[in-house]
């Protein structure tokens, strides 16, 4: 009975997993971004809206992830702790 309870966990959890990868890329796809920098040594890709948004996003190609928004709204030491907090969540994987 519990190799039957692990096996459907496990089907889950893929499932989960290939949904939650499948929406990244569907969103990934209709963002328009305005630019890509380097800021101390992390990339942070811009993107057009206006909504606050700052994600990071783990990976082989880290980067994070801010919004033309956030980026007028904040002062440049808001900013700068945004984008560390960012780095924060890279540096852990999360």
């Amino acid at each position: 009975m519990s190799l039957l309870v692990l096996t459907a966990a496990t089907v889950l959890g893929t499932r989960s997993i290939v949904s939650t990868v499948r929406r990244r890329r569907q969103i990934a796809a209709h963002l328009r971004f305005v630019e890509v920098n380097m800021v101390g040594g992390t990339p942070v890709a811009t993107v057009a809206t206006q909504d606050f948004v700052a994600i990071a996003c783990p990976g082989r190609r880290e980067c994070v992830l801010l919004s033309q928004g956030a980026r007028d709204s904040l002062s440049d030491a808001e900013l700068d702790a945004v984008l560390e907090h960012e780095r924060a969540h890279l540096r852990m994987r999360h």
